[in-house]
């Protein structure tokens, strides 16, 4: 079938491996009658517990075995580039403008918890909207 028998279509010495292994026992889908609908329809991220690509084993007992430092630097690189290009909005987090201390990581701390909040509210704009309905 398209031929790549050769080296797809079975859990095979010498073959390609993309696996993924489904916690069956946790309480969001068990007990399992069909697997593919315990996977399709109640499953989520938390039931995964090991995935292998080609053979290499990319995440074990729930945790990812990847050295995750690159592309967090590179995507740290990427927001402080874009907000370096976009004059402040009311309403956003402090500004990003302190240059980053030796080894890339910047002196202070960014005030993430505070993105769309103002003095005395409680949560941002949105999620104000979305419990009460209403932007007041």
């Amino acid at each position: 079938m398209a031929g790549i028998a050769d080296r797809t279509g079975s859990i095979t010495p010498g073959k390609k491996a993309d696996l993924v292994i489904i916690d069956g026992q946790a309480v969001n889908v068990a007990p399992i009658i069909d697997p593919v609908g315990a996977v399709v329809g109640a499953a989520d991220i938390s039931n995964v517990k090991t995935v292998m690509v080609n053979g290499v084993i990319l995440k074990r007992d729930g945790k990812l075995v990847a050295d995750l430092a690159g592309p967090r630097a590179a995507v740290m690189a990427s927001r402080d580039y874009l907000v370096s290009q976009v004059p402040a909005q009311e309403g956003w987090i402090a500004r990003l403008q302190a240059e980053p201390a030796a080894g890339g990581r910047r002196s202070g701390p960014v005030p993430w918890a505070s993105l769309g909040r103002s003095r005395g509210q409680s949560r941002p704009n949105h999620l104000r909207a979305a419990v009460h309905g209403s932007m007041s």
